[in-house]
């Protein structure tokens, strides 16, 4: 029988050097929906642009990008390692173009940096500027849900 469910869809962002990582997030979405989406009535889908975004002609990749994934999504998760990514034409890389469009939507905005990682200064300026949400220190990742959702565990 059909239940009632809200569905939260979570942008997993990232430059190219943190793809495992990527994959890892994608995982504990994909738990956490699993074990937790029937007795909450949540459900959490997760969003990758090289998994949901289809090619199309007549803007730039990143406009593409941001009209059929970004604009819906209802909270980013941002991964960052030794990259930035790669410049836009609007913002330094296509994760801070999405983290920016997001922030002005008032959506939550959660950052993720590897640790260990060497970052130029010009990566530490950019992801301060990102920050003004929450930093997550990765030897314990916490994911912080809407108001009303219990943390991952």
């Amino acid at each position: 029988m059909p239940r009632p469910s809200i569905r939260y869809e979570v942008l997993i962002a990232s430059p190219s050097d943190v793809v495992a990582e990527r994959d890892v997030v994608d995982d504990v979405i994909r738990d956490w929906d699993s074990s937790h989406s029937k007795a909450t009535g949540v459900s959490l889908h997760s969003r990758r642009w090289e998994f949901d975004a289809i090619p199309e002609l007549g803007d730039r990749p990143q406009g593409v990008i941001n009209r059929q994934m970004v604009d819906d999504s209802d909270l980013v998760i941002a991964l960052f390692s030794a990259r930035l990514g790669t410049p836009t034409g609007v913002a330094v890389s296509g994760t801070v173009e999405e983290i920016e469009r997001l922030r002005g939507m008032g959506k939550h905005v959660m950052l993720i940096l590897r640790e260990g990682d060497t970052r130029p200064v010009e990566i530490w300026v950019s992801i301060a500027r990102l920050s003004s949400n929450e930093v997550i220190d990765c030897r314990k990742i916490t994911i912080h849900l809407p108001s009303g959702l219990t943390e991952m565990s």
